[in-house]
């Protein structure tokens, strides 16, 4: 009996061995995914509705806004997709590959009417970690297999980056090009950092409905957040086409704050949004 019992060990371990996705644990010793603020930055700055006397002006504000929102519109172009599929990993679990040591998250990502089978890998190198996000949309053999972010970050979930590709249709034939550089830093919910770096050589002219060559490449908007008891909130916005660096601060819950644009005069506006003089 007791040899029976030492044979039975034996084979399960050489299973273990063999069939290593089936034996590894999947809760203390799963890779974690770095947070969902590495990605997606936080544009409700151009969301804020108060209403206002017939005295009052919140132009300050207004101008502001619209400085971001010309950002706003490029991340939504960028990012949507990969932020999606991303988030959704977040609800998945991953098995692990004991022969390519690696781990993977495969799922379907569903956006509007389009969906997307998404496969998410993470391989641990040194200190640091490698992804990969494949994306196939259904229905669709042109988008196969699609490499749609990659990027690095450490093990301790504080900071790394990402690189997006897009995938734009170029004589009908889908063209990759690397679109934002994301470098991230994550204390807490309260103080991390996100930073998007416009890379694209080329893109959409609605116009004229075809690709030009990106002149406001090389300029990037950077999210701060902090414990600051003043402002809490921070843009720094800087236009290559201008040579202008622009800087927004705020109070997240107050919505107080001022905007420095360029080399021009301060505005500043209220927890109304209301102008107001600045100190």
């Amino acid at each position: 009996m007791k040899q029976l019992r030492n044979l039975s060990i034996a084979i399960l371990s050489s299973l273990c061995l063999f069939n290593i996705n089936s034996c590894k644990k999947t809760d203390d010793s799963t890779l974690q995914l770095p947070p969902s603020s590495s990605l997606n930055m936080d544009f409700n700055f151009t969301n804020y509705t108060k209403s206002a006397s017939a005295t009052q002006s919140q132009l300050n504000h207004a101008i502001a806004a619209g400085t971001v929102l010309i950002w706003s519109a490029i991340a939504a172009t960028q990012t949507d997709i990969p932020s999606a599929s991303f988030k959704k990993a977040l609800e998945n679990k991953p098995v692990y590959n004991g022969i390519d040591k690696i781990w993977e998250w495969s799922y379907v990502t569903s956006i509007g009417d389009d969906k997307y089978n998404s496969k998410l890998t993470g391989n641990v190198v040194g200190d640091s970690v490698q992804w990969k996000m494949y994306l196939s949309k259904v229905n669709d053999n042109n988008l196969t297999n699609y490499l749609w972010f990659e990027g690095k970050s450490n093990q301790g979930r504080t900071g790394g980056w990402w690189i997006l590709n897009y995938p734009r249709a170029d004589g009908g034939v889908i063209v990759s090009e690397q679109g934002l550089k994301i470098s991230w830093s994550f204390t807490s919910d309260q103080i991390f950092s996100l930073k998007y770096l416009y890379i694209a050589n080329k893109k959409y002219d609605k116009d004229s409905k075809t690709y030009v060559n990106n002149d406001d490449k090389g300029g990037y908007i950077e999210f701060r957040r902090t414990t600051d008891q003043v402002y809490d909130a921070y843009y720094t916005i800087y236009s290559l086409k201008e040579l202008k660096k622009y800087e927004i601060v705020w109070n997240i819950k107050n919505k107080n704050g001022q905007y420095t644009p360029g080399d021009k005069t301060k505005l500043c506006w209220d927890e109304n949004l209301a102008d107001q003089t600045c100190n």
